[in-house]
């Protein structure tokens, strides 16, 4: 079935027919918990980290400072080979390949906010140690989705979203010695009771 597309609001910073176009990274990138100076405040943001993580069903260790530099990653995520058309259908995680185009560090802390959305267009960035447990968490937008509107037979439009067979996205994680890799999922939906998807891991350190 050959679908017209109309329009395109870009939904993750790129449309159908063009290219994938990476975000600014302060722009894609929004992180988990804010800086504070006191014990008390460090104290809430260890909560609202292992709580925000609890709520997707991952195992939280003890929240990483920002540190003064940070690890920026160029990530693809690609369905089958990255070719073929949009379709209407989600890819399963088997389908999804992760991999790392570039990095580059950075010598600054990382800025971070209070808390971070969750949500079906954005995917859910994990930072791990050794032991598989988080350390830092942050969402960015998935870059792989894009809202069309399209006629149905009275000629009203419609909006859907399509998933493309690759895009980019740029995300940074503290480059903490006890970070030593990124594990990338699609998220669940809230209150849903299911896993999030582990769409794939890339060693960093």
């Amino acid at each position: 079935m050959v679908l017209g597309v109309l329009a395109v609001a870009v939904v993750a910073g790129q449309s159908v027919a063009g290219p994938s176009s990476p975000r600014h990274p302060e722009a894609a990138t929004r992180d988990l918990v804010g800086l504070s100076p006191s014990s008390a405040q460090q104290a809430g943001n260890q909560a609202r980290f292992k709580e925000s993580l609890a709520s997707q069903g991952i195992p939280a260790g003890e929240l990483v400072g920002p540190g003064d530099s940070f690890h920026e990653l160029l990530v693809a995520i690609t369905r089958g080979d990255g070719t073929g058309p949009p379709t209407l259908a989600a890819p399963s995680p088997s389908e999804t390949g992760v991999a790392l185009k570039d990095r580059q560090v950075g010598r600054s802390a990382l800025q971070r906010e209070r808390s971070f959305e969750v949500a079906p267009d954005r995917l859910l960035v994990v930072a791990v140690s050794t032991d598989g447990r988080a350390r830092w968490a942050t969402t960015v937008p998935d870059p792989t989705l894009v809202r069309a509107e399209f006629p149905d037979e009275t000629g009203a439009l419609s909006g859907q979203v399509l998933h493309l067979a690759r895009g980019e996205v740029r995300v940074r994680v503290p480059a903490d010695p006890e970070v030593t890799g990124v594990d990338i999922y699609r998220p669940s939906a809230a209150g849903s009771g299911s896993a999030p998807q582990l769409l794939g891991s890339i060693p960093v350190g």
